[in-house]
């Protein structure tokens, strides 16, 4: 029972994800495009905000596949 609570979370964190590429990607183009003083700032929280979402995606989507693996070798035990 506790582990549906735990899928909502997981479906928050890659909704979270999501956001952080997009607006990492955004921020990327803006700061490529652009030649002003904050540039080369906006392309560091870019580059962070891209990675970060990356990395979480990459992170949530393993934990969320070796739980169905998980779940599917107690199905054929039962």
């Amino acid at each position: 029972m506790a582990r549906a609570g735990a899928s909502m979370l997981e479906n928050v964190e890659l909704f979270a994800a999501a956001l952080a590429i997009l607006a990492g990607a955004a921020l990327l183009y803006d700061a490529s495009t652009t030649r002003d003083v904050g540039a080369s700032y906006r392309l560091f929280v870019a580059a962070v905000a891209l990675a970060g979402g990356l990395i979480t995606g990459a992170l949530v989507t393993r934990s969320k596949l070796h739980w169905r693996r998980i779940q599917k070798q107690n199905r054929d035990d039962a």
